[in-house]
């Protein structure tokens, strides 16, 4: 399913049906996926690429974070360096455009999209998409279509024992790559303190025949791009 097409176009599986078909000067583009449908007219002559992409989209772009909720606890000890993956949502965004510039058409997901809130209620807290995942050594098979692997670098720069149950990556420290069997980022964190940590996606590609994807950023307004995070509380 995943890479770029002109239409004419059919993609089906079980969970999701796709069409482009011609519709007089036009195209019709169509998206089914369980109750949720999709019909829009295309005029031109558009090419379409299709990709996962941040799962910051749906049912709102209203999320500035993901939160990836350890279902172990890990423990390092003290300036102590570790390797893990885990899994996380993928949103598929359906792009419109040409080889040189795209725009998002149409986002939709396979999962249900759960949300939880960070830090302190209010202001001050952060909306965050909510996922919980297992601790692995090495990469997990999973469906491309609704999972992504997190390969995360951790590293406890403290003089003390930490205990980790979660991670959380901010909308602009999210740099997905894809082929058609894994979606995959990486990101890097630092314990500074006990209850700090520091958080930053990665460019780096898990494999030479991953894709980079086309970034949907749905919180431009943010007075920072950066793709670091600060954690603060019990991590």
């Amino acid at each position: 399913m995943y890479g770029t097409h002109p239409p004419p176009l059919v993609l089906e599986d079980e969970q999701v049906k796709i069409r482009i078909e011609s519709h007089g000067e036009s195209w019709a583009y169509s998206r089914v996926v369980g109750e949720d449908q999709v019909r829009q007219l295309v005029s031109g002559n558009p090419t379409f690429s299709i990709h996962p992409i941040e799962p910051l989209q749906l049912p709102k772009p209203l999320a500035r974070a993901l939160t990836i909720q350890f279902e172990e606890s890990l423990s390092l000890g003290p300036l102590a360096k570790t390797q893990v993956f885990l899994t996380f949502p993928i949103e598929i965004g359906v792009f419109i455009g040409n080889q040189k510039q795209f725009q998002l058409f149409d986002a939709f997901c396979l999962g249900k999209p759960k949300y939880s809130l960070y830090g302190k209620a209010g202001p001050v807290g952060i909306l965050c998409r909510h996922h919980q995942s297992s601790l692995y050594s090495e990469i997990p098979t999973v469906n491309p279509l609704l999972l992504g692997i997190l390969r995360l670098n951790i590293h406890n720069t403290t003089n003390r024992w930490v205990t980790l149950t979660r991670v959380m990556l901010g909308a602009y420290g999210m740099k997905l790559a894809y082929n058609q069997n894994l979606v995959g980022m990486a990101a890097t964190m630092e314990i500074i303190d006990r209850d700090v940590a520091e958080v930053e996606g990665s460019d780096h590609l898990f494999s030479q025949d991953m894709v980079a994807g086309h970034e949907t950023y749905p919180f431009r307004m943010l007075s920072t791009q950066s793709r670091k995070i600060t954690m603060e509380g019990p991590l």
